[in-house]
């Protein structure tokens, strides 16, 4: 999603909003009512993300995976609804991690956990389940989830069934960096370059510790200086990359000015 022009974006979203609410209330059997009404709200909370504003963020986060569990809950045969679960509770729990609400961010990213690992259950060929789940189990920002030997067998499930996936590769290359396998990470981190030649700044700032570990100190701030770089271009406040760039910027020992959330 661009942000260049937010509240042209947000505008658009509670138009959306204004639109679908009486819509659904009206017609509450029809499917694709709730469903582009929960698509609305799941994406009005994430523009707020991306914007760094975690307050805002809240509300449209939370009826939009009440709408989500709705649904996965009457059409248990929809996969999607179920993924969607996961994507809403992990967006939601986020911001309430920013907002240093951590016990209610918990008990949301459980639901997010479940949703992921119900999901590889039933499907254990669907290379993005695996993905997900990988990125999950290394990355949560509730770090009692974090897992990083289940997530580096599901990162290499996934990269097994779609090696052509570039958010596998990234999982494969995270996950490795979570089981402090330095070369590999690099090398999986590569590989998803060669794919993706417009990645987002979460494979430079991983690239970035992972080189940091093997000791080449210059290859890791060039890294470093690329995923700032990227990341100032496109979303500087996005409260899912501002928790890695944190983690990196600590890591290399380099004092980051980056923008707080919020402001």
């Amino acid at each position: 999603m661009e942000t260049d022009r937010p509240e042209d974006a947000e505008n658009a979203f509670r138009e959306a909003i204004r639109v679908c609410d009486p819509l659904q209330a009206e017609y509450p059997e029809m499917r694709e009512y709730r469903e582009h009404q929960a698509r609305t709200y799941e994406s009005l909370g994430f523009l707020f993300r991306k914007l760094g504003r975690a307050e805002q963020a809240e509300s449209p986060s939370r009826t939009a995976l009440e709408l989500w569990q709705a649904l996965a809950a009457k059409n248990p045969d929809v996969p999607n609804y179920l993924k969607n679960v996961a994507t809403s509770s992990a967006g939601l729990g986020l911001s309430l991690i920013v907002m240093e609400r951590f016990d209610e961010a918990a008990a949301v990213f459980e639901q997010t956990h479940q949703a992921l690992e119900k999901l590889v259950e039933q499907f254990p060929d669907k290379d993005e389940y695996h993905d997900r789940l990988a990125w999950f189990l290394s990355t949560c920002p509730a770090v009692r989830f974090r897992d990083p030997d289940r997530a580096l067998a599901h990162a290499r499930r996934a990269v097994e069934l779609a090696p052509e996936s570039g958010n596998a590769w990234q999982s494969l290359g995270v996950a490795h960096y979570r089981s402090e396998n330095w070369q590999d990470a690099v090398a999986a981190l590569n590989r998803l370059g060669e794919l993706c030649s417009d990645c987002d700044s979460r494979k430079d700032f991983f690239l970035a510790m992972s080189y940091q570990r093997l000791g080449d100190l210059e290859q890791a701030r060039q890294c470093y200086r690329s995923a700032v770089e990227t990341m100032e271009q496109r979303s500087p406040r996005d409260l899912d990359v501002l928790p890695i760039r944190a983690e990196a910027a600590g890591q290399l020992g380099i004092e980051d000015g980056k923008p707080n959330p919020e402001n």
